[in-house]
């Protein structure tokens, strides 16, 4: 195949190989996350970095991977623990859960 020519490989032709990057970054994605929430002294900046990380890497790994997979179930339970540690401190704090202006969106 020239430069010129259009490439025909697709997702398809690397088979396997090609979800084992994207199953590395999101496993890391989702220790990190985790170590975030879990930090007892985790701001809530961090954990808002871990819900959005999370929420960031979830639907490729759905699609990706699939919703059974045990990455994709350990992405969303790591989101759900992440999302009620956030909960809990934004409560603590006093802190509206949602910005004002969210349930005009």
């Amino acid at each position: 195949m020239s430069p010129s020519e259009p490439s025909t490989l697709s997702r398809s032709s690397f088979g396997r190989k090609w979800c084992e990057p994207d199953l590395q970054v999101q496993q890391t994605s989702t220790l990190y996350a985790d170590a975030l929430h879990l930090d007892p002294a985790a701001t809530l900046d961090d954990l808002r970095e871990a819900v959005a990380t999370l929420e960031e890497i979830e639907p490729t790994a759905r699609r990706v991977l699939g919703g059974a997979h045990p990455t994709t179930t350990l992405i969303d339970e790591s989101l759900r623990r992440s999302l009620v540690t956030l909960g809990a401190a934004l409560r603590a704090r006093g802190t509206p859960s949602l910005p004002e202006n969210a349930a005009d969106d």
